[in-house]
């Protein structure tokens, strides 16, 4: 499948979306802000590391579901600025597509489809290897 484990426990496997070249966006971001040495990359950590050991967070200011008919089923994890979207597969996976910084009230429209968009091809790729293997 096209992903890699990020945090494994006993609730939950969050893994990062990764395309057919390899790229992982999750991955980069992180990177990105390691490298800035941004303050809140430990809450996120925490964070992921907290649901998989824990569940979803019940607070909203954690995790919440993107309203919207067009954004059913995509989630983000919040810590302060940091945004991780994310969807649900089955046997209790995470899957992240993509971390950004917030800058304003409202989450920007390209980063729901961006999510939208990895959860498509992300499925898509899921039942062809089902189909082919």
């Amino acid at each position: 499948m096209p992903i890699r484990t990020v945090v494994k426990g006993p609730a939950y496997e969050i893994c990062a979306w990764v395309d057919k070249s390899g790229q992982c966006d999750l991955e980069d971001f992180f990177r990105e802000l390691r490298a800035t040495g941004h303050k809140d990359l430990a809450k996120i950590h925490w964070l992921l590391k907290r649901t998989a050991e824990h569940g979803i967070p019940k607070n909203k200011e954690l995790s919440r579901d993107l309203e919207g008919e067009h954004a059913k089923g995509i989630f983000e994890f919040k810590a302060n600025a940091v945004r991780v979207m994310w969807f649900f597969d089955e046997n209790r996976i995470i899957v992240c597509t993509h971390g950004f910084l917030k800058k304003s009230q409202k989450t920007k429209k390209r980063e729901i489809v961006q999510a939208i968009d990895g959860k498509r091809r992300y499925f898509d790729e899921s039942e062809g290897k089902k189909r082919d293997g």
